[in-house]
Order: C-alpha cells, then sequence, then structure tokens
C-alpha cells in the first residue's frame, strides 16, 4: 500500500510486486512515475485518487492481471489525467474504470 503524504510513487517503486493483489493510492498522489508498477503482474484491482494528474510512461506495463481501477472522480476528470507511453491496458479495454458516482 501506498503511504498518506505521499504525493508521487517513483520510478520503479513498486515493480515486480510478489504477492500484490490489490493496491490503494490515497489522497494526495499526484504523480504515478514511469514503470512504477511494472511486471506487477499479480495486482487485480487498484484505487486511485482525485489528485491523480499523470500516470508517467510504462507505469503499468505487464499488469497483466489488473483489470479494475476504481477512481474517486468522474469520468471526466479521468479523461483529464495524462497518461503516457505503453500504459495500453487502461486505453485497450482491459481495465474497466469504475468512477464516483
Amino acid at each position: 500500500t501506498v503511504c498518506e503524504g505521499t504525493e508521487r510513487i517513483g520510478k520503479f517503486a513498486m515493480s515486480s510486486a510478489a504477492n500484490l493483489t490489490c493496491v490503494h493510492v490515497p489522497e494526495g498522489v499526484v504523480t504515478i512515475g514511469d514503470s512504477a508498477f511494472y511486471n506487477s503482474n499479480l495486482i487485480e484491482e487498484m484505487g486511485l485518487p482525485t489528485t491523480l494528474e499523470s500516470i508517467d510512461n510504462s507505469a503499468f506495463t505487464w499488469c497483466d492481471a489488473l483489470t479494475r481501477i476504481n477512481y474517486a472522480s468522474s469520468s471526466d476528470d479521468w479523461a483529464g489525467i495524462s497518461v503516457g507511453d505503453n500504459n495500453e491496458l487502461l486505453s485497450n479495454g482491459q481495465v474497466t474504470v469504475y468512477p464516483a458516482k
């Protein structure tokens, strides 16, 4: 899990995380860095905060089990997040984003 008060999840911070199946990213995180969750292929679900502004290159590359993102804001806000290259699973239908209602 990501600690409260974190503003940026750094490059390769949780890459190849063994036994990690669910991640909650707390409010206050603005950026998910390059390859932050690279090859964390057991993550199935993730919760992302309203404060998120960017997801850098390859942040979710080889996260093949990831199928659900719970996003704490609206679909319009989700569309406003800057997403870097090699994060195709966020746009190819592999992951379903569930915005707040």
